[in-house]
Formats: C-alpha cells, structure tokens, sequence
C-alpha cells in the first residue's frame, strides 16, 4: 500500500514538474528572445520630433537597442511673430540666426521593471541611450521693407531689424547649411499597453540632453548655449517577432 502511495506521488511530481517546465518554456517563446522595431512620433520641451528604434532581447526583461531621433530643436527665448495678410508677409522668429533639425543616433538598453500580469495590464519599462548628436543650422532670412517693387531678403542684423517685414520662404538658406557635431543622452520610461503580442503599443516619456562643443547659435542679443535640456513625450507602435 505504502509502495503504492509512493509512486502515484512521484508520477504526481513528474507530471507537476512537466507541466511547469512546459509554462516556462510557453513564457520563454511568448516573452524572451524576440526582435522589435518600433516608431514614435514626440512632442519635447523645445518642438517636435519621430524616433525610430530597433531592438533585440538579450534576456526575458532586457533588451539592446539602437535608437535614432530627428526633431527640431527652439530656442526657450524664441518667440514667433505670426504671419499678415494686410502686408502679405509671413511668420518669422524675431532675431533668429539659425534654425535647427538634430539628428540623434545612439546604443541603449531597455528594461522591464514592472512586468504585465496578464494581458489588460501596462507594462513599465525603464530606458536609457546615448550617442551621438549632429546638428543641422540653416541660416534664417527675413524679408526687409524697400521702396521698390522687388522683395529684399537678408539675415538678421542691428542695422535691419527695425525694418523686417516678415519671414522668408523656407528654402531660403539650404546652400548655407553648416553642421555641428556634439553627443547626447537620453533616460526614459515607457508605459506598454494593449494585449497583442506581436505588436508593440506604449507611451514613452524621459528627459534628453545635446551636448556641443560651443555655443549654438540661435538667436541674435540673447545668450545660447552649447546644450539643450528637453522633456519628451511621445506615442510608440511597432512590430515584434521571432527569431
């Protein structure tokens, strides 16, 4: 009787002991070991930019990734005077030397810290990334007043700026474009949603940091600086799938 006892609790542990290692290996396929790649349109502190990110697991709750952004990038003393119709002039920022597009591309890691416990959850994820920062200054023009029947465009200087009348088009300055190279940082967390696996769904927010190797010139009488601070909020959707 004992003998029996024993070995219907062995057949009972086996089967127990199976059945949890074919969980794991259901959680291991659903969870671990997957590729992603994802696209985020953000807001930030200073404008607006897109994100693109690819990343691969290197464990269940941590992943690589190689993470790209391209966004504008404003002055935090800019201020935009609106187009006219009476004068049929366009919108322009008063005293503005260059207007800016940065383009980031950097290696990072994104951790799981709190996971989802079934679908209907959010899943919180901590993120961090760094690289480098290039910055794409265009000369900024401004269409002063004349006596004449010919549109006069020029930069900014002392000796027009009571005289503009509105902004230039915005191919004005592409043959001037200059570069600047400089590095960047970037912390975050994204909030995970939806209960499709092979979709990615979240709202990422963080903080990043340009960093250049002088002043970046901006606006004119105002003091730049050779860094920019911005807070980012953005939405994310992209695609996962297995190896």
């Amino acid at each position: 009787m004992h003998l029996k006892v024993k070995i219907l609790f062995l057949i009972c542990l086996s089967t127990s002991l199976l059945c949890l290692g074919q969980v794991e290996d259901t959680v291991v396929n659903m969870v671990d070991y997957h590729q992603e790649m994802a696209g985020q349109v953000f807001l930030h502190t200073s404008g607006f930019g897109i994100n693109f990110r690819r990343a691969t697991h290197i464990t269940a709750y941590k992943k690589r990734m190689l993470d790209m952004d391209l966004c504008t990038m404003a002055h935090p003393k800019s201020y935009v005077i609106p187009s006219s119709q009476i004068n049929n002039s366009l919108s322009f920022v008063y005293g503005e030397l260059n207007s800016l597009l940065l383009l980031r591309a950097g290696y990072g890691a994104q951790k799981v810290i709190a996971s989802k416990s079934n679908k209907s959850h959010v899943e919180i994820r901590m993120l961090y990334a760094g690289g480098l920062s290039l910055c794409f200054l265009k000369p900024s023009y401004f269409e002063i007043e004349s006596s004449g029947n010919t549109k006069v465009f020029e930069k900014f200087t002392n000796a027009n700026k009571s005289s503009i009348k509105g902004g230039a088009p915005f191919s004005f300055g592409f043959n001037e474009l200059s570069l600047m190279p400089g590095a960047y940082g970037k912390m975050g967390l994204s909030f995970e949603y939806g209960g499709a696996l092979e979709k990615v769904r979240a709202i990422e927010t963080g903080l990043v940091v340009d960093l250049y190797y002088k002043d970046v010139p901006i606006l004119a009488s105002t003091k730049n600086y050779p860094f920019f601070v911005s807070i980012y909020l953005g939405v994310v959707y992209g695609k996962k799938w297995y190896r």
